[in-house]
Order: C-alpha cells, then structure tokens, then sequence
C-alpha cells in the first residue's frame, strides 16, 4: 500500500551528459568512478530505478 505518511530516497545513480564521459580529465578531476563512466539515457537509469525499488519491495516483503 502506498502512503502519504512517509517520504524518503530509495535509490540513486549518478547522471552524466555524454559530453562529459568524452572528457576523462574532467571526470578525473571530480573523481568519477571508472565503473560509472559509461554513458546511460536517462530512460534506462530510470529503469534501473524501477527494478531496484521492485528488488527492495519483494525482499522487504513489502506490498505497493
């Protein structure tokens, strides 16, 4: 069941314009994971998003 009561961030993932994962010097410079350098739309992280939330749900025994 979904509530109004309670508002919290379930999951996050970094976001990174494709000019930026062109430029390696930048994301050396603020320290981007070598993993996270790889340029995702912004529909497929929102995917991600709705499978993690899913995974949570059903290991938590949680309904929505």
């Amino acid at each position: 069941m979904i509530s109004n009561k309670i508002h919290f961030l379930v999951t996050a993932k970094l976001y990174l314009p494709d000019g930026w994962i062109k430029n390696s010097k930048k994301l050396d410079k603020v320290k981007v994971p070598l993993e996270e350098r790889i340029f995702k739309e912004k529909w497929r992280i929102g995917l991600y998003f709705i499978d993690e939330i899913i995974k949570l749900f059903k290991k938590e025994k949680m309904e929505f």
